[in-house]
């Protein structure tokens, strides 16, 4: 039997074996760092995160490490300026 909060034996296994495999299927931002607001919906394999320099693209992957980290994930400002508040659906 697992211990409580032990979840990582019901998550398939990365084919290198090394760590979890997750997939995305959705991401909901609005407020967070250089993001006022942003909906990524998963449409295939692989979601392309590009864009022009300061267009949010490092925002935009630090929300997911936010959202899956937890506050001690989250930077030091996390909150877009002139909101506030910041919410991450992921």
């Amino acid at each position: 039997m697992k211990a409580p909060g032990d979840i990582a034996g019901q998550w398939p296994r990365h084919q290198n074996g090394l760590g979890i495999a997750m997939k995305i299927i959705e991401l909901q931002v609005d407020a967070f760092k250089r993001l006022k607001a942003i909906s990524i919906t998963h449409t295939g394999n692989v979601v392309e995160v590009s864009g022009e320099n300061g267009s949010g693209k490092t925002s935009t992957l630090d929300a997911i490490w936010a959202a899956l980290g937890g506050k001690d994930a989250a930077p030091a400002k996390p909150i877009h300026t002139g909101s506030e508040k910041a919410e991450i659906v992921l």
